[in-house]
């Protein structure tokens, strides 16, 4: 079988999942770079009309890619600092369009299986309108908050009490993240680091205690750059720390679960959470509550329709319901973990032909 990926070829994504299908025997493996496709949007029609897979891969974590898609999305065509935060909704635009050079290749390619569409992943790239559907379709997600103005919501903390999570639209991996509080004293943790030469993405938390540099952090979030707000839902706590889970679906089935614990109700690997032990989660958990959790994202990604997809979820303090946060086309770079014997990636491998047949009988 003939394998095609799209992405950054020197990232440890692609680098490691194409170590995981030589290792599966397979050796017909064609890498189109990002930079690739954003110069020549027909990149891929040059490729043989084969049978293949396709694999779309994050564009992320290339200052060059991200460059290109901040101009290609109409955004300011300047050099871009690593890590900052330049017009997100612009490079969403532009990711949009470059993920429409791909759906337009396979229209002409029937031959292709992808993994994922375009349109699914930019299904659940979009927060609100993931919320939207996902609340439609009797999936327990956190409430939203509206708000159109930092001013707006900063009185909707004051009249109501509790935190409030404030999301990038179409941000991942915690960019612009806020977690936000008026009572009973003004708070905010961000992932946010605001200097002279521009807003970056910081792989350290900060807090801010100041009324006014919120109002300000809020406003470029909601006003300037399009903001996902909902209500921050008490998390229960495993061994005394925070805690929410990622649970990786393969084929339409929780494959992987990945405990993510924290001092704070930010519990991202990345930005200095840990690792927690699923054994001890499961004897904490009461099974109809886990089962629960399951069911919905096995109904998020019957939604979704891609191989693979990372599902973030919470349990309920006391352990009393669980709430589906978001969802990551993305969202299988796990390393370290086993199932039946096979990482992530050589599960997915494993499952793709069965899961490409399944499908293709579906559409058909």
């Amino acid at each position: 079988m003939r394998w095609i990926l799209v992405g950054n070829p020197e990232n440890r994504r692609v680098t490691g999942f194409v170590e995981a299908l030589h290792r599966a025997g397979h050796e017909v493996i064609t890498v189109v770079s990002w930079e690739q496709l954003l110069a020549k949007p027909d990149a891929l029609l040059r490729l043989p009309a084969e049978p293949a897979m396709l694999r779309i891969e994050s564009s992320g974590e290339n200052d060059r890619v991200q460059r290109a898609l901040l101009a290609l999305g109409g955004g300011p065509d300047r050099p871009v600092r690593h890590g900052e935060l330049v017009a997100p909704m612009a490079a969403h635009r532009g990711f949009e369009r470059a993920l429409g050079w791909i759906a337009e290749a396979l229209e002409q390619r029937p031959q292709w299986v992808p993994l994922a569409t375009p349109a699914a992943i930019l299904g659940v790239f979009d927060k609100v309108d993931f919320h939207r559907r996902s609340r439609a379709a009797g999936i327990r997600v956190a409430q939203s908050v509206p708000a159109t103005t930092a001013r707006q919501l900063l009185t909707w903390l004051d009249d109501h009490g509790g935190s409030v999570f404030v999301k990038l639209r179409v941000g991942s991996s915690a960019s612009g993240l806020a977690l936000v509080r008026t009572q009973p004293r003004p708070r905010a943790m961000t992932t946010v680091r605001t200097t002279p030469q521009g807003r970056f993405n910081s792989l350290r938390v900060a807090r801010i205690d100041d009324r006014t540099r919120i109002e300000q952090l809020l406003t470029w979030l909601i006003e300037e750059e399009s903001a996902h707000v909902e209500l921050a839902v008490p998390k229960a706590r495993l061994d005394g720390a925070f805690f929410d889970c990622r649970v990786l679906t393969i084929a339409g089935e929780p494959r992987f679960t990945v405990v993510r614990q924290s001092s704070h109700p930010i519990t991202n690997l990345h930005l200095g959470g840990r690792r927690g032990d699923l054994s001890s989660l499961r004897a904490a958990c009461p099974e109809d509550v886990w089962e629960a959790a399951m069911a919905d994202c096995r109904q998020v990604t019957r939604a979704y329709g891609g191989l693979h997809l990372g599902i973030d979820v919470l349990f309920e303090r006391g352990y009393q319901g669980h709430r589906i946060l978001e969802a990551n086309a993305f969202g299988d770079l796990i390393p370290r973990l086993t199932h039946a014997g096979r990482s992530v990636y050589e599960t997915e491998i494993h499952e793709a032909p069965r899961w490409a047949s399944h499908t293709t009988a579906t559409v058909g």
